[in-house]
């Protein structure tokens, strides 16, 4: 397969993945997409298939800048955002209301702006901003409304605004107004509020992002006292909220737990720091004891709290993504740069789709292996034919590798991939025998799709053990990368579907066989 081929797969791929989401899951907030998404893939095919080949470049290009840049710049401002970076992400959004200004990015450039106003000390300006829309019925104008009692902290009033304007059902179909409902609940002293409305509202906080979830979370948390909890979110999810931003939550933990002499100092030290809002936010929280976790939770808000905490270590157990450049990647460091350094072999020994060179250095051939060069279904794994299918199961690895190795620790790990690669070989050396004995055949994808079985293996353990929804949202996604898998296979004939299939197989074997640290 060409880069060409694999391109129009990504978009295929792709514009159905955005497709299907807006029509079925976020219409309301990603309903552009199916403005967007139907075109640049009718154009794409056409061109491919009636060889059109202007059609199927314009096709392309419209998928780079209409589908692949904005999801790029909707995660840099979600960061931006997170970070307090009010004035990158209002540049972020500039471009993003061009590109899709029919899923709420229109009015977000002068929400940010406001929010920037509002941190650089100038709070009429940004209050004068918010109130334009403040009477205006649609999301976004009850997004600048809820900011507007955010930014002066009048939590008692917004509680009162939200029975009348952000009732249930508009909540369910919009989410991302939950962080600041349930602070809301916690600013104004209603633990058991803030819990039942998080609990009521879990499964929607589920699919919220990775930021968001964990805003959610840290009003649970540093309203009931949990600053171990709230230290743990800084690790994880939120971890890009700025320095001064997290000792403040962290402050807000200690005085729900009672640590008050702590808290207080650190409260002390914001009350110079240069973020105008958070210096309005110590002042209120230095000035109005927090409602006491131990005398106002109830028995069910207890247990709803315990539930939370434990959904907490299960998404962390099976929900996580660990770097690459961690410690608890280095076999999957070691693999990507052995995988590399034999492509360099390849390149210098006559080219990386050169048959003799492949041959040389240990790709599988059944009539060389049934001459006794058994040591070809190990070599075989780390040989790949061209840059394109290098490129693919590295980056395939680099997203599969680092969670399977934190989960079952390296020599575990290190077993599972050399033997669902040993098992993907042995099936394509058979079939080898059977249909095509004069076939070549090298690459990691047998290996790397062991990881995908083993991805499996764990996650159907945290689901059949503990209900763990993360590890459902898990087996999710390995089905669709199975399913799209065995699509691609089938229509591509340069690779092997039984090699493929064999290598999961035997990686979730594996896996099911062996020990994993979060049992």
């Amino acid at each position: 397969m060409d880069l060409a081929d694999l391109l129009v797969w990504i978009v295929t791929l792709s514009c159905l993945g955005y497709s299907l989401r807006g029509a079925w899951l976020d219409r309301e907030n990603m309903g552009g997409w199916l403005w967007i998404c139907p075109p640049v893939l009718v154009l794409t095919l056409a061109g491919h298939f009636s060889g059109r080949r202007h059609w199927l470049i314009a096709g392309e290009i419209a998928w780079g800048v209409l589908v692949v840049g904005p999801t790029l710049l909707a995660v840099v401002y979600m960061r931006c955002q997170t970070r307090q970076r009010y004035a990158a992400a209002r540049r972020v959004a500039q471009v993003m209301r061009v590109l899709h200004p029919g899923d709420g990015w229109r009015e977000l450039p002068e929400f940010m702006r406001a929010l920037d106003l509002a941190h650089e000390g100038h709070g009429e300006e940004a209050l004068a901003i918010l109130q334009r829309h403040q009477n205006v019925r649609t999301a976004n104008g009850l997004s600048a409304t809820s900011m507007l009692y955010r930014v002066t902290h009048r939590w008692e009033e917004f509680n009162e605004w939200r029975k009348e304007h952000l009732p249930e059902p508009f909540l369910t179909r919009h989410p991302g107004f939950l962080p600041v409902v349930l602070r809301a609940f916690g600013e104004t002293g209603d633990l058991n509020a803030l819990l039942a409305w998080f609990h009521q509202f879990e499964g929607k906080i589920e699919q919220l992002p990775a930021d968001l979830r964990g805003f959610c979370r840290l009003s649970v948390y540093a309203f009931c006292g949990r600053p171990a909890r709230v230290e743990r979110l800084f690790r994880g999810a939120i971890s890009a909220l700025p320095a001064d931003v997290q000792t403040f939550w962290l402050a807000t933990a200690q005085l729900a737990e009672g640590r008050t002499e702590d808290a207080r100092r650190a409260l002390e030290a914001l009350t110079a720091a240069p973020d105008r809002l958070l210096r309005t936010a110590v002042a209120r929280r230095q000035a109005r004891p927090l409602a006491d976790p131990e005398q106002t939770l109830s028995e069910a808000s207890r247990a709803i709290l315990a539930q939370v905490e434990a959904a907490h270590d299960q998404e962390e157990r099976f929900g996580a993504q660990p770097g690459l450049w961690t410690r608890r990647a280095r076999v999957t460091q070691g693999l990507i740069a052995a995988n590399l350094i034999l492509f360099g072999l390849e390149v210098a020994n006559g080219g990386s789709t050169n048959p003799r060179s492949l041959l040389q250095l240990g790709a599988l051939s059944y009539p060389l292996v049934r001459h006794g060069e058994w040591w070809r279904l190990g070599a075989s794994l780390f040989l790949h034919l061209g840059w394109v299918h290098l490129t693919m199961n590295l980056l395939a690895l680099w997203w599969l590798g680092p969670y399977v190795e934190s989960v079952l620790g390296r020599r575990r790990y290190l077993a599972v991939y050399l033997l669902a690669g040993l098992a993907s070989s042995g099936a394509a050396l058979a079939k080898m025998a059977a249909l095509e004995p004069d076939e070549l055949l090298v690459g990691a994808s047998g290996s790397i799709m062991g990881l995908v079985g083993a991805t499996a293996a764990i996650a159907w353990r945290g689901w059949r053990g503990e209900r763990a929804r993360p590890a459902s949202r898990r087996l999710l996604f390995v089905g669709i990368v199975m399913a799209s898998e065995i699509v691609f296979d089938l229509f591509t004939p340069q690779v092997s579907l039984t090699a493929h299939l064999a290598g999961a197989a035997g990686g979730f074997l594996c896996a099911s066989l062996l020990r994993h640290h979060v049992d």
